[in-house]
Formats: structure tokens, sequence, C-alpha cells
């Protein structure tokens, strides 16, 4: 709980200063109606950073598809949004007082999980050169997890890694495991951050967090 309101003053942070910077946007910096909107879809796949808790720590990693529109409003920042599904590969480990060296060995908590989500990210994207093709990003994405798989790892006598996603293979490749409890069906915040470059015919590829990212701009055709 003291994490998720750790993440969502960053976001009130995050969004105050937003709209501060939307506001003064000088006059000269803005640009022609006809090129203000942008949209197009974007895949990523990437590793998740680890999440630190006082009684789980989950590790993995995230492929998604997203459907997106672009706002620019001026020559060096636009807003984008839109909706994304991700499908994450994640292993929760069980810990008393958020240390490893505390690891509940024994414990039915350590779990190999296959998830599903839905996002809404909300990304600040900025454009420091004259051409706008390359771009810096950062936002919140707002998500939630809709359903899933999860396998419990009974009684380990030995600290599973948090990089070793081979239990997770299992669970896709023979359909083990049982759905997904409903207090992990829940919001969870996270963050957007990265860098791409559009090339002259729409087509966008980047570095997403600790992956990478290949897009396309449908605005281009137009």
């Amino acid at each position: 709980m003291n994490n998720f309101k750790i993440k969502l003053s960053h976001l009130k942070t995050f969004l105050f200063v937003l709209l501060f910077g939307m506001v003064h946007i000088p006059s000269y910096a803005m640009v022609p109606q006809e090129q203000k909107m942008k949209f197009g879809v974007k895949v990523d796949s990437s590793l998740a950073l680890p999440n630190f808790s006082k009684q789980h720590i989950r590790s993995g990693n995230e492929a998604s598809l997203t459907l997106f529109f672009e706002w620019k409003f001026a020559n060096w920042f636009g807003l984008r949004s839109g909706i994304g599904y991700a499908g994450l590969s994640v292993i929760d480990i069980s810990v008393k007082n958020g240390s490893l060296k505390d690891t509940a060995y024994g414990a039915t908590n350590h779990r190999g999980l296959q998830l599903n989500k839905v996002g809404i990210p909300l990304v600040a994207r900025f454009y420091p050169g004259e051409n706008e093709k390359f771009c810096l990003y950062i936002g919140p994405l707002l998500g939630w997890i809709v359903g899933g798989k999860e396998v419990v790892l009974p009684d380990v006598s030995t600290q599973p890694s948090i990089f070793d996603l081979e239990i997770i293979k299992k669970i896709v490749k023979d359909n083990q495991g049982s759905d997904l409890p409903k207090s992990d069906k829940k919001f969870a915040l996270s963050y957007d951050f990265g860098f791409d470059y559009e090339t002259n015919f729409g087509l966008t590829i980047g570095m997403e967090g600790l992956g990478f990212s290949l897009g396309y701009n449908f605005s281009s055709l137009l």
C-alpha cells in the first residue's frame, strides 16, 4: 500500500509539471493545425525492473501492443495516449521486510505468473531536433490486470531467482496453472520511458525501458 501511495504521488507531480508546461508553451513554438495529430500502432518487448515491497519481489518481462494517438502542442512537445494490451511473465518471490535475506522459504506464495493487462498510457514526448524525428519520452501507464494464470512453487528449499523465467515457460508450454486469484486482478501503475526515431515513411524504431519498440505512424500516409 505504501508503494502505491509513493507511485501515486509521483503521478500527481508528473501531471502538474505536464500541465504547467503546456500552459506556458510560447506561441512561436506552436505547430500548424494539419501537423498536430498522429495516430498509429506500437509493439514492444522489455524486461521489467524488479518491484520491491515488504512481502513480495516481482520481476519478469512484458510484451505489448498499443493503438495510440498523439497531439502535438508544439514543434518540440507532444502528448501521447491510447489503449494497449500486454502479456507479462512474472516471478513472484515471498519475502519478509522487503529483504531477500529473509525469504519466506516454504511459503505458498513463491509463484510463477502469466498476467494479462490492459493499459492507458499518458506519455510526454519531447523532440529536441529540428526535423522532429528523434524523440525522448516518459510518462505513467494506467493499467489493470484482467486475468492470467499462476503456478505455486511449494516448499522451495532454495531461493528462486528474480530473473529465472523457466517456470513461466512451463506454464505456457504445458498449459499448467490455475486461474489468477481475484486479489491479483487490480490496478497496476507503471511508467513508460525511452526514445525512438521515426523514418520518413512513418516507421518508428526505438528503446522502451530495458527492451525495444517498433511502431508505425499511419498519419504519415495522409
